[in-house]
């Protein structure tokens, strides 16, 4: 047992309720292939079953990069919340959901105090 597990515990039980089963997609790329977009088709990829909460963002970042038309600040429409998983997710990966369709990670926030990770935000284009 850890500091932070009772934490772990609680994003888990939150997420699993509230939540809603997506498909995060892995491809198997190397390392230094961050956008999805450049994935070649046929690539090879492993699917796995998660929980996540995906809400509208509707922050004030959103919509001064919007003004902006900075290309440098990462934009995004939705966002989600996702507990602890077995896996690293990284922004080349592909969320698959019922609700939104595909989306792509824009920024994958890992909270994570002294190293153990309790949830990710993430920022969500679709």
């Amino acid at each position: 047992m850890t500091e932070y597990t009772s934490a772990i515990a609680t994003a888990k039980r939150l997420i699993g309720k509230k939540g809603a089963n997506v498909t995060w997609r892995k491809f198997n790329v190397a390392d230094g292939t961050e956008d999805w977009l450049e994935i070649p088709e046929g690539t090879p990829f492993e699917d796995f079953t998660v929980k996540m909460v995906i809400l509208p963002f509707e922050g004030s970042r959103y919509a001064i990069s919007v003004l902006q038309g900075s290309a440098d600040v990462p934009t995004y429409d939705l966002y989600g919340l996702m507990a602890q998983v077995p896996f690293t997710p990284v922004k080349r990966d592909l969320i698959i959901s019922t609700a939104h369709g595909e989306l792509q990670p824009q920024k994958i926030t890992p909270l994570c105090p002294a190293d153990e990770v309790v949830l990710y935000i993430m920022g969500l284009v679709g």
